[in-house]
């Protein structure tokens, strides 16, 4: 659809089937041609075939096509399972599990997991080491001035899946040698 504007003209629209007047404009007048672009066209014929903003504000996580495959191929069954379980718990820009995911919740730690998943403790652990030495996540500790006492996260590799549309750049720095940002090269 074109438009054109006719900057200081008084404009009077006319209804061309019956001469009746419709109104008049001063000053400023956008023109819209009825007649659309091939373009334009394309763009309605995209809108009446879709669902726009389809599930708006519903939550998600970005999961890249290739990272379900390498997955497969390079964990065992029970990795897998709880690799993409942890997608849910991603918190936003810096991939920190938390109990109730996106940012909501405390960091998750091993109880955390073994009692969300339903797994045993034992087996939650040795499951996220593997995961660790596999590069699906990390493991961050850091102290803090208030209280003396260690913070430890466990992090999601952006590069497999992240929350959001930025990711902080100390977390992908972080997992820059992890070998995931080649796979997906």
């Amino acid at each position: 659809m074109s438009k054109k504007k006719i900057n200081g003209c008084n404009v009077m629209h006319i209804n061309k089937d019956t001469g009746e007047i419709i109104c008049e404009t001063t000053g400023c007048t956008e023109i819209i041609d009825s007649s659309k672009t091939e373009s334009e066209k394309k763009r309605l014929e995209y809108i009446e075939s879709h669902v726009m903003l389809f599930n708006k504000g519903e939550k998600f996580v970005k999961l890249y096509d290739e990272t379900i495959k390498i997955l497969r191929k390079n964990l065992t069954p029970s990795e897998f399972m709880v690799a993409i379980s942890l997608a849910e718990y991603t918190s936003y820009e810096d991939c920190i599990i938390k109990q109730g995911g996106h940012g909501n919740g405390h960091d998750m730690n091993m109880n955390d997991l073994s009692e969300e998943l339903g797994i045993d403790y034992t087996r939650i652990s040795k499951i996220i080491k593997a995961l660790i030495q596999k590069g699906v996540l990390g493991r961050f500790e850091t102290g803090n001035t208030y209280d003396n006492k260690l913070r430890k996260v466990y992090i999601a590799n952006p590069y497999i899946y992240f929350r959001g549309n930025n990711v902080n750049k100390s977390v992908a720095n972080y997992f820059s040698n992890s070998g995931w940002k080649e796979l997906l090269g």
